[in-house]
Order: C-alpha cells, then structure tokens, then sequence
C-alpha cells in the first residue's frame, strides 16, 4: 500500500510539470530568434568582448 501511494502524485503536479515543460521550449525559442537582437540585454561581458574582436578582425 505504502508503493502505492508513493507512485501517486496529484493532478496539480502532472499540469504543472506539463505546463512547465511547454513554457520552456517556447521560451527558449524565444530567446534563440532574439539572441542576436541589439535591444535585448541578454549579452555576457564575455559575448561584448567575442564581438567587439571580432569586429577589429574584420576592420580595413
């Protein structure tokens, strides 16, 4: 009985983790389509760094 009720989990838990999983792929897609946007914030120091050499490899 106690496995029984250990394998259980509530309705709430299944929507949820569901819910959660879909709302990552989107957001991810999201972030993936805007990566390279130059109004977002969502740069490291190390990807201002990245570009700003590659820009200085490319100068004439």
């Amino acid at each position: 009985m106690q496995t029984i009720k250990a394998a259980q989990f509530s309705e709430e838990d299944f929507f949820g983790t569901a819910i959660n999983k879909d709302m990552v792929k989107i957001l991810s897609s999201i972030r993936d389509a805007h990566r390279h946007d130059s109004t977002t914030a969502d740069t490291t120091g190390a990807d201002v760094v990245k570009n700003a050499l590659e820009q200085a490899n490319h100068f004439k």
